[in-house]
């Protein structure tokens, strides 16, 4: 409770300083408004990846709206969207790849600028990734706006224990390593796959450990350096070789 209680402080000092900026004080009311459609949204996102822990997984793929539109009436219309997509294709048997065979835990991210890399690797080698860290949202209870003390520190639970990468990226490797194995197992992952931007300290300082946990609890992994905006850093061949031979052993 100790680091929720110093995100509460820190929340209450954001607010004070951008008023002080501003010249305007924060309308709860608004805020309110704001908070509770985030709570939709974020009901239909803990839904669709539910969906897919399916065998097989109706819906492949990280879902980026979560973190660009949460709260706003868009974001919750397209997590509706993706997760009644979900619901349509497992109430009638039909998944991701027309034959899976290779169920991925991609815990960090997809490589921006190379989507097309995973429809090659389903229709190639029946591989759908079944989750990935930026999609993951650990469970939680939606926020309580009753008073703007419940909505700050509602807030402070949310960036800490439940905000994807904010959650793992920040203290202790335990929680990244955890996470990963936890969702590995739940989501029936055969493998688990790395692509880490080159730049985030977090994940590059957790490989080892990853890997060693993932050895003793008997998953394959593989770590393929790229970075996930810029495609200048490793050259395409170099990863998706990398992963592909990774593939073909699992």
């Amino acid at each position: 409770e100790e680091e929720v209680a110093y995100m509460e402080r820190q929340l209450k000092e954001m607010i004070s300083f951008i008023e002080g900026q501003i010249g305007r004080r924060l309308d709860w009311d608004r805020a309110r408004e704001v908070i509770e459609e985030s709570n939709k949204m974020i009901e239909y996102w803990s839904e669709w990846l539910e969906l897919r822990k399916l065998v097989p997984c109706p819906s492949g793929g990280t879902y980026p709206s979560g973190m660009t539109l949460m709260g706003h009436p868009l974001g919750t219309a397209i997590a509706k969207a993706i997760r009644d997509d979900a619901k349509e294709k497992a109430d009638r048997g039909i998944g991701y790849a027309p034959e899976e065979k290779i169920r991925a835990s991609w815990f960090y991210l997809h490589i921006g600028w190379d989507i097309p890399f995973l429809d090659y690797l389903r229709d190639t080698y029946g591989h759908v990734s079944v989750i990935e860290m930026m999609s993951y949202w650990a469970a939680s209870t939606p926020i309580d706006t009753s008073s703007p003390e419940r909505i700050i520190r509602g807030l402070a639970k949310r960036y800490l224990k439940n905000l994807p990468m904010g959650r793992q990226m920040r203290g202790y490797a335990d929680t990244y390593i955890d996470d990963l194995l936890y969702t590995a197992k739940e989501w029936k992952a055969d493998c688990i796959i790395l692509t880490g931007a080159i730049g985030c300290k977090g994940l590059k300082a957790c490989y080892g450990m990853a890997k060693k946990a993932c050895q003793k609890a008997g998953i394959p992994i593989v770590m393929a350096d790229a970075d996930v905006l810029d495609p200048r850093v490793v050259p395409k061949e170099e990863y998706r070789r990398k992963v592909e031979d990774f593939l073909t052993t699992v």
